[in-house]
């Protein structure tokens, strides 16, 4: 992520704004080359979601007991730029990358 990137929070919703730099072979992300070059959002939930099963919705849904997280924008960016995080059938926080850019790869 960019040293601008900002989430300003309203309550469990977040709009997010700065710039995301493209990375390119990214192994850590995806055994998958397609997915090893992207902009990458990465986050960590409060260790009270520690053992818990949570679920990252954006233009792809995601299922893992992780605090731990990495999403590639690049899909999201195509879809509606947003993503939801829950744990269970409860909202943890969501997040608008509308006001955010995808910088160019050099």
């Amino acid at each position: 992520m960019g040293a601008d990137v900002a989430i300003a929070w309203i309550g469990t919703s977040g709009k997010v704004s700065g710039n995301f730099p493209s990375v390119s072979g990214f192994e850590g992300f995806s055994t998958d080359p397609s997915e090893q070059t992207g902009h990458y959002f990465a986050f960590e939930l409060d260790k009270q979601y520690e053992g818990r099963e949570i679920t990252v919705i954006g233009a792809k849904t995601a299922k893992a007991r992780s605090r731990y997280w990495v999403i590639r924008l690049d899909a999201l960016y195509e879809d509606s730029k947003k993503l939801t995080v829950k744990d269970g059938g409860s909202v943890i926080f969501d997040l608008d990358f509308t006001p955010a850019t995808l910088a160019e790869a050099v």
